[in-house]
């Protein structure tokens, strides 16, 4: 519905809100206000129905006992579950909120916050009966009588979420919404026939784009074992050695992090080296290894020109998210043509928290013009070789374990042009190039389709869902 979905530029404060007004002054405070009116479902405070960071204790524990715990990163904002929990000892989490079954985490910190990282306490790892967590997340226990997975649902609505604007505080990188504020939200609550299909319609739109989901990363994952085994290689599983001897005199290489010789990498490249095919640098395979520039002052206040693309745009699953697209402008674009973005190009993050990710330039990019910034490398392939047989043994173990043993820097990790110029690309047949490239490209493509399907699951039941709120 585009009446929750639409943030106003200006507001009107309703007569209820006078007494708020004289507390806040802060237009986007009010922003929900716009769709009150088209509420037709009776609206509750959230702390009416829920007790939020409710006072638990569990009794009889040492200070050195071992105790679950469940972090920020132990959660996943696609499946809104636990993942994972830790053990932490009892005085390191002392004083937290403690979790149980059918419990509603909901993130109080950017950017979780803003990316709804809203997680439904179904069942917890290990069998765990309860487990302390990060004071990142605010715990709501429903009260009697209302359905926990209701509070669940009703609080991913736009109608919510939108209230998250106006109710942060903080600074930019540390605002967050206090539980004072949280308590206030106001929430649909219609009758409990309502509330009842308004959470199967959202349950089963949910167990839907889950499967979904887990079939695109079954393809996506299933590429690097599909690469090996088409080149006839097995790779022994191996852990990172916490320690060992380097003779430096023995070694040529002007390394002396001592990662950089861990075992697990020289038996990736004795395997790439002992391959029934041909081995070449990535060099030698390569028309250009290039990267981009921006303008002079940065491209925060450019609205407009030609898409300048980054390591946040390259995706895990070896695509692209325009999401947040910055630009360049025309003439600047005009200057830096060899930097420009053309089909079949292999995409590889230079630096950053996503180095080594790595993208290809299909068909369906959606861009005629656009241009790489100085965090991508852009590699072209000689024609002699397939762009996408080349993009699949990068994106597969093979290329990636290479990619991180040449990962160099403190503060700011990355990729030297003359480390991945001198990555080893096993060469074999054309014909067997082209079957890896043409596999890859549809598991690729069949991915993608699922997300987009599974999306449309999700938007589907967000829709009827809104229905049920705003009423005919």
């Amino acid at each position: 519905m585009s009446a929750l979905r639409t943030l106003p530029l200006t507001a009107l404060i309703d007569p209820d809100l006078l007494d708020d007004a004289r507390k806040r002054l802060d237009p986007f405070y009010y922003c929900n206000v716009r769709s009150l009116p088209k509420i037709e479902s009776e609206l509750v405070l959230l702390k009416d129905i829920c007790n939020i960071n409710p006072k638990r204790e569990i009794k009889e524990l040492a200070n050195d006992a071992p105790v679950p715990y469940v972090g920020l990163p132990d959660t996943d904002v696609h499946t809104a579950a636990i993942r994972t929990i830790q053990y932490r000892s009892y005085e390191k989490v002392k004083g937290r909120n403690i979790i149980f079954e059918d419990d509603v985490l909901f993130a109080r910190i950017e950017p979780s916050i803003y990316n709804r990282k809203y997680i439904y306490v179904d069942k917890l790892p290990h069998k765990q009966k309860y487990a302390f967590t990060s004071g990142e997340f605010h715990v709501l226990e429903a009260k009697p009588g209302v359905n926990p997975k209701y509070v669940f649902w009703i609080i991913r609505t736009d109608f919510v979420y939108n209230q998250v604007f106006g109710r942060v505080k903080g600074t930019t990188g540390r605002r967050r919404v206090d539980k004072s504020e949280l308590e206030l939200f106001r929430i649909p609550f219609p009758s409990p026939e309502i509330r009842e299909k308004l959470v199967n319609t959202m349950e089963t739109a949910h167990s839907e784009k889950t499967e979904k989901m887990k079939k695109s990363r079954e393809l996506i994952e299933g590429i690097s074992a599909f690469v090996l085994e088409q080149l006839g290689l097995k790779l022994q599983s191996a852990r990172m050695t916490i320690s060992f001897w380097v003779n430096v005199q023995e070694n040529s290489q002007s390394r002396l992090d001592v990662k950089y010789y861990d075992s697990r990498y020289s038996k990736l490249l004795n395997a790439i080296q002992s391959s029934h095919y041909e081995v070449q640098s990535l060099k030698q395979i390569s028309k250009a290894i290039l990267t981009g520039q921006r303008p002079k002052g940065g491209v925060k206040y450019i609205h407009d020109g030609v898409p300048s693309v980054g390591g946040e745009h390259i995706t895990s699953e070896g695509d692209f998210n325009f999401e947040h697209i910055r630009y360049i402008p025309k003439n600047f674009h005009h200057k830096l043509k060899n930097s420009s973005i053309r089909s079949s190009d292999i995409l590889v993050v230079k630096d950053g928290a996503t180095t080594g990710k790595v993208a290809i330039v299909s068909e369906h990019y959606p861009f005629k013009e656009s241009n790489i910034n100085e965090h991508v490398f852009k590699i072209e392939i000689k024609e002699c070789y397939n762009p996408y047989y080349v993009f699949s043994y990068l994106f597969s173990s093979l290329g990636q374990e290479q990619i991180k043993r040449v990962i160099s820097g403190a503060a700011q990790k990355g990729i030297t042009r003359q480390a991945i110029e001198n990555l080893k690309i096993i060469v074999p047949p054309s014909e067997i190039q082209d079957r890896i490239g043409k596999q890859v490209k549809n598991s690729k493509e069949n991915s993608s389709m699922l997300q987009q399907e599974a999306q449309e699951v999700a938007e589907r039941a967000k829709y009827q869902v809104e229905k049920m709120i705003v009423g005919p």
